[in-house]
């Protein structure tokens, strides 16, 4: 279909450790986080909980400090101070976030933004400039690690440079008061991928903790926010912590000039809930469009203005720049195309094209569209009138073009930039040998692998999780961006039906996905409409796509935005992962119904299942007041049917909206047991269906029940996994509860499942025991003192002999017939045809198992199992 390679990142939860597993959040979530990296316990809530506490000390960045001295002596000294800041975003963002916090600290300052014909970094020009205009501390912001000469040349017109920085170092330090950059050897700081506005965020954190105002930093995290997502770094550690804060102040800042512009850029800006996506591709192409047209000091102007009037004039003009941005780029991007095409330049290792009419503000962003298409480095260079050209590069993974340039440097006239993404000067004379010896760079470092285009799948997922449901859960993982992307979803074996172009040039697809549960209606695949003939309704496909919901008519519905589609090669589908994930499904379910009704947020709601409604209806006192959608009604009613789960419904919340209530419900599988019986005999062979549906007691819970209901026995178990231990010790609980309306008394280091917390007062071994109660169990636990007027269970890992306690050993028998085996063989032996038992089978396939197993051993006939089958032997 296209030419991709997808890579699965997906670890089975089962893989990651117990201690891992244990942090309360959905294992689906978990496990895409372990996936990233992020596998310590701590990390992992650092990284679900970005706490603005959490940041780190500044102090353990080199030379903060002595920046943060030397600012506050040139203050009080009264010395002029200058920001230097850089064209694109980061810098626009960086310089404002300076000024703005030299306000607060009551200081007035100056800035200077060179034009993007001045070229990147300090210049000597500049320098002088504002040592004319009485300057006497130039604070560097997203530039200056690379500017040696021109941190001389100031001290040597006695003018003071303190840079702040975040960009590779690949030469000496400059010689300058301090030098704070993340990747300096000599930091105490372990991270190293803060942006520009980041890097100098942390000299202003410091500053405001020096003069006992530290809190009034935070209020500034909004444009250290658009500064951070703007520049395409990792959105882990600080960068996450900034830009999780900074987006709940978007709607909420102080900022004037800010406040005009996104009002114009958003209809719904005052109730709006910001994303990353809304700063990436609204917010900050705004702002770059002035340093790429016309003159970045727009962009700090609008961020630093006091005035209502301005600030209007001001986003006016950085709108119409970016819808002229707009424009040029599109008649650059097919110049760049036709030569592409003309030339056969996708053989190559590099794509490298250059023209007169380019405009240098605009072929980062060119260069970004080839390479994404083409899966090729790519340098686009604009030729300039005095016999040079400026060029913007952008990479593929694994290709480092910092690296690559380096290997270049003789041929160029200056460079800087990342691993992905750089820039650099160079004379057209030398652009055809600058072509040869790059091409050779990346022949030497690329394999053909490393040109086929990675599909990264963060997790395979059934069907019934696109849904509203699941995309709610996501939303732990945001703020996604570089470094925590939109997770990459795949499911496989799946239709595509009513095949079809949309958009204004028909460029793009959309489709419907069918499996044997759900159906998924409006699937989009941009910019692949030339791909509509490959694909074949009557063939099965693996489909990767991300996951959205969008509003309309106030209500939401599940987007799903295709990232790639192959013909699916394997036409089994593994029932044992099916049936786990059904079998372990966690709870609740969050959802959402649409209503005319007025309901309480008290108001008691239930469903009815009935395989008659393709959704099932939600009722209120006797009336349906909704229904569920389609994907969350089929799993329900599969859940019940397939392992007899029975659910109860929680109102969270209810929104009044302009054509209807959105009532905001939990899905809670039913855990506490009712019934209307009075004898014991019923009421025990309740609480057995309730626990284990319509199977038997195995013949060890039997054993066990029977010593101690009937004849009041005192009982040691030993503690086993897959003898039913928790079934026997919830059986009594509940009968206990049920009997007196008492919980009993449950005491351990463990913790246990939710259930256990309805029926039992469960304590540590710790807290001494004063209230008498029906029925003790110590789980995993040595008593120090026994009431003997209190029926009690002992369960320990090893038995030990205790006075007027029966020892119960397991007397399971395992049939010669059964060949127990391990949980990572089912899916094979599965595939094999082979018969074979597991705990996650539906409880049908179950009883037909067991109830035949009698059978099977006549004739001797082999039956795989799990060592589950204990518990129904």
């Amino acid at each position: 279909m296209k030419n991709t390679r997808w890579i699965y990142k997906e670890k089975n939860i089962k893989n990651i450790p117990e201690e891992i597993k244990k942090i309360n959040i959905n294992q689906d979530i978990l496990s895409i986080i372990y996936n990233r990296g992020i596998t310590s316990k701590e990390k992992i809530i650092n990284f679900l909980n970005p706490d603005i506490n959490n940041i780190s000390n500044p102090l353990l960045l080199k030379d903060v400090d002595e920046a943060t001295n030397f600012i506050l002596k040139s203050m009080q000294n009264n010395k002029k101070i200058w920001i230097y800041g850089d064209y694109d975003v980061d810098g626009i963002t960086s310089s404002s976030l300076m000024v703005l916090a030299f306000r607060k600290l009551g200081y007035d300052i100056e800035y200077y933004i060179p034009l993007r014909e001045e070229g990147y970094g300090l210049n000597k020009e500049a320098l002088a400039y504002i040592k004319e205009q009485g300057g006497d501390l130039v604070i560097t912001v997203d530039c200056g690690i690379s500017s040696v000469d021109e941190v001389q040349y100031a001290n040597s017109i006695g003018l003071n440079v303190i840079i702040t920085d975040h960009h590779e170092i690949n030469n000496n330090i400059p010689p300058a008061v301090a030098v704070i950059n993340p990747k300096r050897i000599e930091n105490s700081y372990e991270f190293k991928s803060l942006a520009g506005v980041g890097t100098a965020f942390m000299l202003v954190l410091n500053l405001f903790k020096a003069n006992n105002i530290k809190e009034e930093a935070y209020s500034l995290l909004y444009i250290v926010a658009i500064g951070t997502v703007a520049d395409i770094v990792p959105l882990k550690e600080e960068n996450r912590i900034f830009v999780k804060h900074g987006l709940k102040l978007l709607n909420s800042n102080e900022n004037i000039g800010l406040k005009v512009l996104l009002k114009k850029l958003f209809e719904n800006y005052a109730t709006k809930k910001f994303n990353t996506y809304d700063i990436g591709f609204i917010i900050a192409p705004t702002f770059n469009a002035a340093g790429r047209l016309d003159d970045a000091k727009k962009g700090v102007a609008l961020f630093t203005t006091t005035s209502i009037k301005e600030a209007e004039i001001i986003s006016n003009d950085l709108i119409e720049n970016n819808f002229q941005r707009k424009s040029i780029q599109k008649t650059i991007y097919e110049k760049v195309e036709n030569e592409i095409t003309k030339n056969h330049l996708s053989d190559k290792y590099v794509i490298v094209v250059s023209d007169t009419s380019f405009h240098h503000g605009v072929i980062g962003i060119v260069a970004s569209k080839i390479t994404d298409k083409y899966y090729k480095p790519t340098i686009i260079m604009e030729l300039k009138d005095d016999g040079t050209a400026v060029a913007s590069a952008r990479s593929i993974e694994g290709f480092n073009i910092i690296e690559a340039l380096i290997e270049t440097k003789d041929l160029l006239i200056r460079f800087g930039g990342h691993e992905g993404a750089a820039g650099f000067s160079i004379l057209q004379k030398d652009i055809p040998l600058f072509e040869e010896k790059i091409n050779e760079v990346a022949k030497n470092r690329l394999s053909s692998k490393d040109l086929i285009k990675p599909i990264k799948i963060d997790k395979t997922i059934f069907p019934y999780d696109i849904s509203y449901e699941f995309f709610n859960v996501l939303k732990k993982l945001e703020p996604f961006g570089f470094g925590n992307p939109k997770p990459i979803f795949a499911t496989n074996n799946v239709s595509l039906k009513n095949i079809r172009l949309i958009g204004k040039d028909r460029s793009h697809l959309s489709f419907d996905i069918e499996t044997p549960c759900t159906t998924h209606k409006s699937c989009v695949w941009f910019g692949e409409g030339e791909l509509k003939e490959k694909l074949d309704v009557h063939k099965k496909y693996n489909i990767a796509f991300k996951l959205d919901i969008s509003e309309f008519k106030d209500k939401y519905y599940t987007k799903v935005y295709t990232a790639d589609i192959v013909e699916s090669k394997k036409e089994y589908s593994s029932k044992y992962n099916y049936y786990n994930y059904l079998y372990n499904y966690k709870f609740p379910i969050k959802t959402i119904i649409y209503t005319k009704h007025k309901i309480d947020i008290s108001d008691k709601l239930y469903i009815k299942l009935d395989k008659d409604y393709s959704s099932i209806p939600v009722y209120n006192n006797k009336e349906i007041i909704g229904f569920f959608n389609e994907t969350t009604s089929k799993l329900i009613l599969n859940l019940n049917e397939l392992y007899n789960k029975k659910f109860d419904l929680k109102i969270s919340n209810i929104t009044k909206t302009d054509s209807n209530f959105q009532i905001l419900i939990d899905i809670i599988e039913k855990k506490r047991f009712e019934t209307y019986s009075y004898k014991p005999g019923v009421i025990f062979k309740e609480i057995k269906n309730f626990l284990i549906g319509d199977f038997e007691y195995n013949s060890f819970q039997k054993k066990v029940l029977s010593e101690f209901i009937k004849n009041k026995k005192n009982i040691m178990l030993p503690l086993q996994e897959g003898v039913g231990i928790n079934t026997i010790i919830l059986s009594i609980g509940i009968y206990y509860w049920i009997t007196t309306s008492k919980k009993s008394i449950l005491i351990t280091e463990k913790k246990l499942d939710d259930i256990f917390y309805e029926y039992f007062d469960i304590v540590d071994s710790k807290i001494s025991i004063k209230n008498k109660y029906n029925f003790a169990v110590y789980y995993d636990v040595i008593p120090k003192v026994i009431n003997n007027d209190t029926p009690t269970i002992i369960t320990l890992k090893k038995i030990i002999n205790i006075k007027n306690f029966e020892n119960i050993i397991n007397n399971i028998e395992i049939p010669e017939n059964i060949i127990i085996v391990d949980d990572n063989n089912v899916e094979s032996l599965e595939k094999d045809n082979k018969k074979i038992f597991y705990i996650e089978l539906p409880n049908k396939l179950k009883k037909e198992i067991i109830s035949n197993l009698k059978n099977n051993m006549k004739n001797n006939e082999k039956i795989y199992s799990t060592n589950d089958i204990k518990l129904f032997l």
